[in-house]
């Protein structure tokens, strides 16, 4: 275990950030973890804080949805809460801000891009986007579930109890050992475009119009190369390429790349090797800013 020095921040009446560093720089990377994290719960992340140019420090930024709270949460709460701690960092008078999202983060990070119009933002980055969706057909395949059958139920309770309604204990047994979780976040993650659904292979050219064709800042995608989560059979070298395709010029970065061999939070039994690979690449992106 290791102890990090820093400054805590209370940003709206029950919600904080992390700041590592002592001494406050003018420009700010926001971390925003997957579905379960918390502080310091990605492996490569110490060692990012570490690695930054100057004038730049990492903020870990808690939101409702941390920890367990995704469960009954949602991608408005969660980029409404951003919002709150991109006003408190212009207040501080920082210059730049990129938001850096992990896994389920990098929803929340895509979000914000279009539902806030990246508002006081520079950039964001998106690392390890895969499809919870996806990975949740698959883990069903893997144990034999009928995953159309419980989206089925849980799309009945939504309609006959309401979106807050909470499913009953083995849908969050299911789906990443959730405390709680409600028809809507089930539904939100498990159905095709649902609210959740950015990164699904088998969405349609209309669908990714309306996202990747509507980001406005620039975008930096680090893919990790032997993910977990992400589907058998297809090749992540089409899948971003076909990404970039709705892409407008100057948004899709040219540091983006698959970081070969990495699982999906670049920890154990990635390639050696493979944080590096990422520090590197975001490094060279937000010095070019």
């Amino acid at each position: 275990m290791s102890s990090y020095s820093g400054k805590l921040h209370k940003y709206n009446e029950r919600l904080t950030a992390f700041e590592f560093t002592s001494n406050p720089t003018d420009n700010v990377i926001i971390f925003i973890g997957g579905l379960g994290d918390g502080y310091l719960t990605v492996p490569y992340v110490p060692q990012l804080i570490k690695s930054l140019p100057n004038n730049w420090s990492l903020f870990q930024v808690l939101i409702s949805s941390s920890h367990q709270g995704w469960g009954t949460g949602s991608l408005d709460r969660d980029v409404d809460e951003l919002k709150q701690f991109v006003d408190y960092l212009r207040g501080l008078g920082k210059k730049k801000i990129v938001l850096l999202g992990h896994s389920t983060g990098t929803q929340d990070s895509f979000h914000y891009a279009i539902k806030q119009k990246s508002y006081g933002i520079d950039a964001i980055i998106l690392q390890a986007p895969v499809s919870d969706r996806e990975a949740a057909y698959k883990k069903a395949k893997k144990i034999g579930l009928d995953l159309d059958s419980y989206n089925k139920e849980a799309q009945e309770i939504f309609e006959t109890e309401g979106a807050d309604a909470l499913l009953p204990k083995r849908f969050s047994n299911f789906l990443f050992n959730a405390s709680s979780l409600s028809a809507y976040r089930w539904l939100s993650l498990t159905i095709p475009n649902g609210d959740d659904d950015y990164y699904s292979t088998d969405l349609k050219d209309e669908r990714l119009s309306q996202t990747f064709g509507k980001l406005t800042k620039p975008t930096l995608i680090l893919y990790s190369g032997n993910d977990e989560f992400y589907p058998e059979g297809i090749q992540f070298e089409n899948v971003l390429k076909r990404w970039e395709s709705f892409t407008k010029p100057g948004i899709w970065s040219k540091y983006s790349l698959i970081i070969d061999g990495a699982t999906h939070n670049i920890g154990e039994g990635s390639k050696e090797g493979g944080v590096e690979v990422l520090i590197k690449q975001v490094n060279s992106f937000i010095n070019e800013l």
